[in-house]
């Protein structure tokens, strides 16, 4: 050993004897945590009811870990006690770090005066500040999607999405929301991430703005800035448009290793922060319990930290209906290796949210699922029910039974379910799928069963086209937008006493449909389609209504934008049997939607 090095390494004399060195030798403590500053940032005229409130808190010290809320591990944990007017219950908002300001984001549900305290906790201690008010003025908004029975509702209304799914699009907002609402859709889901954006992987703009928040370049509990500001855009260009949005949390590909699954190759071992700083295989990533009886999982920890992020940075966005935990979880590897495992998680996942969630929660009921493909019969996780449905991709015609039969069979749970995914795969050799067929025929089945929201189109520009294709694109956005049109007027969409009709429909033909069964006041609605042919003129059954009542009847063509209902009455028989007798049209389907309603007097004068 060298002199230097020995030097280095062997005590000084005076602490070889003992001496006191002084305090110039004693390690400084921490600078205790002070909040230095707390500023109202958004909205700019003042906080109205459930828009955004944004303050921005400065501290005069840095931390080493932002995105670790636990100060015994080194990190900070920042959050507000909002208390609403004539109240003394507060509700606590976590804060977040965005890269360069900790934020605070809230939406305030009542009109009046709040106050609220904001507090930063770290190893050093805890800074709260005194409390300081704010006063909400009325708004327009309606507030938040929530559960309704086996619907939805906002504002207390019923809510019914139209929309469809761009999944892993490098932008989402494919076509843009504004195109979307002038089309009738008020509704996108999406993948929070693209499974192989990796920001070192390349100079194109989506490897950053869409990675994973936590992916091989970052590092596990490191959350990709440029990603999450991407999200932050998608969130607010949502909400000034009036769309709706249900991301998912992950995708199957995140999840799935690159050997050893039927689907192919994942992307989790090369950019899953879990796999490459963590060292968790893909096997593992579900378990949730540590080694040491009753301790928690390195990956269940971080994944609890993600998910406060989420909700912190996202989750005062009127626009987010709810969320998936994963997409198509069969699809990942934790799933073949263990199923009971996997959804164990999701429901942990759900669990989370609903405790933490200060404004989706309705009656214990969480906007939040997780979905299999073709699976309608899995019980699953969370407070709704989802499945992705390609077992009819090719078909133009049997896609309608898939999607009626998926829908009545969730329906079975009590909660809102729904088609996350459904699509036409119009690129395959032989037999393959033409839009817009396909899509109507899907879009009908699901409302006419009782879907929560209508069932949404797979859309990745490959065999499943885009809105904005220039060969389908145009022809697909027409049918949801008469679709959109035609349901609208129906009070029994998304009615949570609506429940399947009892229908008799003719040879080659079948019908699906929701009745509302009030006495005095029964109302519903039906989709037929013909199996082969056209359905004009031909006759369907709608069971169980009032004796001898009479009914009035709107007919909708389904396929064309801004066509009227023909009108006629027709009464029910002494069996409560009603009759109904379509016009001569022809198309292959058609709906209609009848209300029990004497005839107007001239009319009834005729008869």
């Amino acid at each position: 050993m060298s002199s230097a090095a020995n030097a280095r390494h062997a005590p000084s004399v005076a602490a070889a004897k003992g001496h006191d060195l002084g305090a110039s030798a004693k390690p400084a403590p921490p600078a205790r945590i002070v909040i230095s500053a707390v500023a109202l940032v958004e909205p700019a005229a003042g906080p109205t009811k459930f828009a955004k409130t944004e303050f921005a808190v400065t501290l005069a010290t840095a931390s080493s870990k932002p995105y670790e809320p636990n100060p015994s591990l080194g990190g900070l944990d920042l959050y507000a006690l909002f208390t609403p007017p004539a109240s003394t219950i507060a509700r606590r908002i976590n804060g977040f770090y965005d890269g360069s300001t900790w934020r605070i984001r809230f939406a305030p549900d009542r009109v009046g005066a709040w106050s609220y305290t904001i507090t930063a906790r770290d190893s050093s201690g805890t800074a709260t500040t005194a409390a300081n008010t704010f006063s909400v003025s009325d708004s327009t908004s309606r507030g938040f999607v929530r559960i309704d029975g086996k619907c939805l509702s906002l504002g207390g209304a019923p809510f019914f999405g139209v929309g469809h799914n761009t999944g892993w699009q490098y932008e989402v907002r494919t076509p843009g929301f504004d195109v979307m609402t002038a089309n009738g859709e008020n509704l996108l889901a999406f993948w929070m991430a693209v499974p192989w954006a990796r920001p070192g992987a390349g100079s194109e703009t989506w490897q950053a703005e869409r990675a994973p928040l936590e992916n091989a370049d970052t590092g596990v509990g490191n959350y990709q800035q440029e990603a999450a500001r991407y999200l932050d855009a998608v969130v607010v260009d949502a909400q000034a448009n009036g769309v709706y949005l249900q991301p998912s949390l992950w995708s199957h590909g995140q999840l799935r290793s690159s050997t050893g699954h039927r689907w192919g190759p994942g992307w989790y071992d090369t950019n899953n922060a879990y796999a490459t700083a963590l060292g968790v295989s893909a096997s593992d990533f579900f378990r949730t319990s540590g080694s040491a009886k009753g301790s928690t999982s390195a990956q269940w920890r971080y994944q609890q930290n993600y998910l406060r992020y989420v909700l912190a940075r996202w989750g005062y966005s009127t626009a987010i209906t709810g969320w998936v935990t994963v997409v198509e979880l069969e699809g990942t590897t934790g799933w073949i290796v263990n199923q009971t495992q996997a959804t164990a998680w999701c429901t942990k996942v759900a669990d989370y949210f609903r405790a933490n969630d200060q404004y989706r929660v309705s009656g214990l009921k969480y906007p939040i699922a997780t979905s299999r493909s073709n699976a309608p019969a899995w019980t699953g996780a969370g407070d709704q029910r989802a499945t992705d449905s390609y077992r009819m991709q090719h078909d133009d015609i049997g896609i309608a039974e898939a999607i009626a039969s998926d829908t009545t069979t969730m329906r079975l749970s009590g909660k809102p379910s729904m088609h996350t995914e459904f699509g036409g795969d119009t690129t395959a050799i032989g037999a393959r799928a033409t839009q817009p067929t396909h899509l109507h025929n899907g879009l009908w089945a699901g409302v006419a069963t009782g879907a929560c929201v209508s069932p949404l189109v797979w859309t990745d520009g490959g065999a499943f086209p885009l809105l904005t294709d220039p060969t389908a694109g145009a022809a697909m956005t027409q049918q949801l937008r008469r679709y959109a049109e035609v349901v609208g007027q129906w009070p029994e969409v998304a009615d949570p006493a609506a429940v399947a009709a009892t229908l008799t429909a003719p040879a080659q033909s079948r019908a699906w449909g929701m009745i509302v069964p009030v006495a005095n006041a029964q109302r519903g609605f039906a989709w037929t389609q013909a199996t082969s042919g056209v359905f004009g003129a031909q006759i369907v059954l709608v069971h169980g209504l009032t004796a001898n009542a009479s009914y009035r009847c709107d007919w909708y063509d389904t396929w064309t934008v801004g066509s009227a209902p023909l009108t006629d009455y027709s009464s029910a028989d002494a069996s409560g049997t009603l009759t109904l007798t379509a016009p001569a049209v022809t198309r292959a389907d058609i709906a209609v939607h009848f209300a029990r309603q004497d005839p107007p007097v001239a009319l009834a004068s005729r008869r």
